[in-house]
């Protein structure tokens, strides 16, 4: 049974439909979805202690430092947990390694930890194809080729670290929405049982 308190991952290369199905499957589960990009742009908005920390990185087009990235989910998180009892689903955080374990740590101090991490597995292949259906001006292929590298280093390694602790689930992302959807619930819900 899925508790309405879990804390889940959503992670994925680039164009392979992640942000979907974090918005669908936080619905289905009653889950808040955490778009680091949205989450870092409202403390930025608030002024938030993070959003000042955060702004000069963001401002330069740089990649926000760990601590203050972690320290702006954390702070969305604690909100939802202990002001509304709700679980959340991260969706764009963690991207690397070190961002894990400062999240392990972070989320250990307040009592809790991660359920669960969904990866939607997608073929460069895929990407590239769907790239050029949106055909949007960041959809330019070397843009994706880089996008993907850039995952590739920062964020494969992730999947090991899910994987050795045994909470990492794959799901096939080449799929229908739908499809996707539904594999994702079926094989939470058996995690879950």
């Amino acid at each position: 049974m899925t508790h309405h308190t879990d804390l889940y991952v959503a992670l994925g290369p680039p164009g392979s439909g992640k942000g979907t199905q974090a918005t669908l499957v936080s619905k289905h589960l009653s889950l808040v979805h955490l778009s680091s990009g949205e989450v870092f742009r409202e403390a930025m908005a608030k002024n938030t202690a993070f959003g000042a920390m955060a702004r000069p990185f963001v401002e330069r087009g740089e990649l926000v430092p760990d601590d203050i990235a972690c320290g702006a989910m954390i702070e969305k998180i604690k909100q939802f947990h202990q002001e509304e009892g709700r679980g959340t689903l991260l969706d764009g955080f963690p991207r690397t390694v070190p961002q894990a374990e400062l999240l392990d740590l972070r989320l250990g101090e307040l009592f809790l930890s991660l359920r669960l991490v969904v990866f939607l597995e997608v073929s460069d292949e895929e990407i590239f194809s769907r790239a050029a259906i949106r055909g949007r001006q960041d959809d330019d292929p070397d843009i994706v080729r880089h996008r993907i590298e850039v995952y590739r280093r920062q964020t494969m390694p992730l999947l090991d670290y899910y994987e050795r602790r045994g909470i990492l689930l794959r799901v096939n992302g080449e799929q229908s929405v739908e499809d996707v959807t539904r594999d994702i619930l079926s094989e939470i819900g058996a995690f879950t049982q």
